[in-house]
């Protein structure tokens, strides 16, 4: 297997040692085959090329090596050579992925063949690309991105919230990173799903959502509410004012350009929105992902559900880390939450928490104690009770947060005419 270029290399790193760096730059010993992976793995291990040693501690023969100094290797070829046989290496990779993959025909789905073709071929690179490194390898790069975000201190270091106070709270949607939405039906964790992909959308690049709960024109038409500041009500009504269709008409100018992308299939599995998401990934600027929500995913009923979702977050979480943007995934609580006093929720009202908890790095609660006040039902309102100020008044709390505080709140707005989060105006914050 492309013996004479691993014999050319070799033969080059005996005639001068001092370019085994050169090499080691591109190639791994898993690169070569037989004597010459025996050889280039003792050459990093003992970090030289003396013929003497190689042949005492792989019991190759020093005539054997000698010969191999007798090709045509330069110096000034030697790079050349390296990616050569580089290229010829990730040629055969793919080729044996086309067979694996011929073979899978019989016995898999067509789903299944997919996602193997598509993991296999983004695997396929160069084995240096995910070689392991030293820690201190990572220094220059580390200490790049702390000048960045000292001189830039005042900005949000990932995607923004939409939220100033959620964006100072975890700077922003962070890359490879895992986001959980968890809340009980009515808080908005659609809208702030919605809000977090226009923000992405006006700030950074594209964000692909997955939509199980809503069609397309749907989340369209929450996106015209917030942006146009039409009432939902009255979009969802079609009891426009005279007023209104001049901010629709605007709002539709500024969705056109807006660089979202959503999927309303039915029956989404995890499989279909890697592939998804991949495919984005590869051919246009995809910087976050938003999945709404968990359990509308197909995931099996019975006692192999939380291994299920276990598998979904995992896998969204690996999706992250490969594509290294910021995945968000909204989940609905269990109903535990309403048997409290204090129906604010905790980490133990997530269902199948254990898993979700796991492979999460945040984890947010929005939360709107109006969902519960009966006077805010009957639209009553009293000295005691700011019906306006009391159905606006919301709050996001951290139930998990990975390298940041957990246990905090973000106050903040909700205006639900507009399905919009917003900072909470000052007169409305409490005392700290």
């Amino acid at each position: 297997m492309h013996i004479n270029l691993q014999q050319e290399i070799i033969g080059t790193l005996f005639t001068f040692p001092e370019e085994l760096g050169t090499v080691q730059e591109t190639l791994t010993p898993t690169e070569f085959t037989g004597e010459y992976r025996r050889v280039f793995a003792q050459m990093e291990i003992g970090n030289n090329a003396d013929i003497v040693t190689i042949a005492n501690e792989t019991k190759i023969p020093s005539t054997t090596l000698m010969k191999w100094m007798e090709g045509n290797g330069s110096r000034f070829q030697l790079k050349k050579y390296c990616e050569q046989l580089q290229e010829a290496n990730t040629r055969q990779r793919i080729v044996r992925i086309a067979s694996d993959i011929k073979g899978m025909a019989q016995g898999s789905t067509a789903a299944q063949m997919t996602e193997f073709a598509e993991q296999a071929l983004m695997n396929v690179a160069p084995a240096t690309t995910n070689a392991p490194k030293m820690i201190g390898e990572s220094l220059p790069q580390v200490f790049n991105e702390l000048e960045d975000r000292y001189k830039n201190k005042d900005t949000v270091v990932g995607i923004p919230t939409g939220i100033s106070g959620l964006d100072e709270a975890m700077n922003g949607y962070r890359n490879g990173k895992l986001y959980v939405i968890a809340a009980r039906p009515g808080m908005g964790k659609t809208a702030l799903a919605v809000n977090s992909a226009i923000a992405c959308a006006q700030t950074t690049g594209r964000a692909l959502f997955f939509s199980l709960e809503m069609m397309v024109s749907e989340l369209c038409e929450r996106a015209i509410a917030d942006l146009g500041a039409v009432k939902y009500s009255n979009i969802s009504s079609g009891r426009m004012q005279e007023a209104d269709w001049s901010r629709l008409t605007g709002a539709a100018e500024q969705i056109k350009t807006l660089n979202i992308a959503v999927d309303d299939s039915p029956n989404m599995s995890l499989q279909y929105i890697k592939t998804q998401a991949r495919r984005m990934y590869a051919k246009d600027d995809l910087k976050m992902v938003l999945v709404d929500y968990l359990t509308l995913m197909d995931i099996p009923d019975g006692p192999m559900r939380s291994v299920a979702i276990g598998a979904i977050t995992r896998g969204l979480k690996q999706l992250a880390k490969e594509l290294n943007i910021p995945i968000a995934i909204l989940c609905q609580l269990s109903r535990k939450v309403e048997e409290r006093t204090d129906k604010r929720p905790i980490m133990s009202d997530l269902r199948d928490s254990g898993e979700i908890e796991q492979d999460a790095d945040v984890v947010l609660f929005p939360y709107r104690e109006t969902v519960y006040c009966q006077n805010c039902k009957e639209r009553i309102s009293t000295p005691d009770h700011d019906l306006e100020k009391h159905l606006r008044l919301a709050e996001i709390g951290f139930g998990k947060h990975r390298g940041g505080p957990a246990n905090i709140t973000v106050e903040c707005e909700f205006d639900g005419e507009y399905q919009r989060f917003s900072d909470r105006r000052n007169e409305w914050t409490r005392k700290k």
